[in-house]
């Protein structure tokens, strides 16, 4: 898959480049993810540029990302409310 998809069993949200750079750019700039790659923290792995911790996809917590995924995730399940949508954020996402 591209990695450009960011895929779970309940979630896929395909995004541009702008927003896919500035997640990979927020990891050198977001303290816990640079921490977490310089400790090689258990359950991080690098997939592809992506940082995951336990096949959670790491959000780094930089510019707009997590109100812009939070968006896109409102969007591709169909504008379902607040608690549907956090809850599968939740299962999808790490915010550190």
């Amino acid at each position: 898959a591209d990695d450009k998809h960011f895929v779970s069993a309940v979630l896929e949200i395909s995004t541009d480049d702008e927003l896919y750079n500035t997640i990979i750019n927020g990891y050198d700039e977001d303290a816990w993810c640079k921490k977490a790659v310089l400790t090689k923290m258990d359950g991080l792995k690098k997939q592809g540029a992506l940082l995951f911790y336990n096949s959670h996809l790491v959000v780094p917590r930089t510019g707009n990302v997590p109100q812009t995924l939070a968006t896109l995730a409102h969007n591709a399940l169909g504008h379902f409310g607040f608690n549907k949508t956090y809850a599968t954020m939740w299962e999808a996402f790490y915010w550190p």
